[in-house]
């Protein structure tokens, strides 16, 4: 075992005799196991797959491309109304795992699947509102506008989110001023600048309008 798992495992002070069982009930062998996000992270040929997330009340398994899963039974769930991508198995107890083994591992097979497939989502720019302050923001720097509509749709999104979510005029304005060095540039609202790694890998979750967002909810 990886010395940063073992740390990790050594350090959960809630769900640890769960998370345990959630781990040694993955069977599909061709994950690779890491830690991202402060999370247990599964990829396949260096694609996230799902994490493991702990919460106050539950802890969960949370599929990056969940939406694409074949899910007859309603099983799977989406952490919020803003999440186009994720869709998550939430559990209470061992005895719950215990009981969803097959579940989960079919799940897993399935995501594993749509990886190998190359399948992606896909998230249409009109279902994105942009505030007026960012439209105004776009005319009054033509090349603030180019920068943002480059990002991808999922950077757009997590942008607008962020921005739309201050119930201030005020307030989003400045969170649109204190981005746009950001946007200019490139970045999404959480990618690294420092050259060191592709996402900021500690930001677990983020606070918007007294509402906890996942990092997974506002990337993708």
């Amino acid at each position: 075992m990886p010395r940063e798992i073992q740390k990790f495992l050594e350090n959960i002070s809630t769900w640890k005799k769960e998370i345990l069982l959630l781990r040694d009930t993955i069977k599909n062998i061709n994950l690779k196991e890491t830690i991202k996000w402060g999370s247990l992270c599964y990829t396949f040929n260096g694609k996230n797959v799902f994490v493991i997330g702990l919460f106050k009340s539950y802890f969960s398994i949370s599929f990056f491309k969940g939406v694409l899963i074949e899910d007859k039974d309603n099983i799977l769930i989406s952490p919020g109304e803003d999440s186009h991508h994720v869709r998550m198995l939430t559990f209470t107890s061992s005895e719950e795992v215990k009981s969803k083994r097959s579940v989960i591992n079919d799940f897993i097979d399935k995501a594993i699947k749509i990886e190998e497939q190359g399948l992606k989502v896909t998230v249409s720019d009109r279902s994105l509102r942009y505030p007026v302050e960012l439209t105004q923001a776009f005319s009054s720097s033509s090349d603030f506008k180019r920068a943002f509509e480059k990002l991808t749709p999922g950077r757009k999104r997590a942008y607008i989110l962020f921005f739309t979510k201050a119930k201030q005029s005020e307030t989003r304005s400045d969170r649109i001023q204190k981005y746009r060095g950001r946007i200019l540039n490139g970045f999404g609202i959480h990618d690294c600048v420092c050259g060191k790694s592709k996402k900021c890998q500690d930001v677990m979750a983020v606070i918007v309008n007294n509402k906890l967002y996942t990092f997974w909810e506002l990337v993708i």
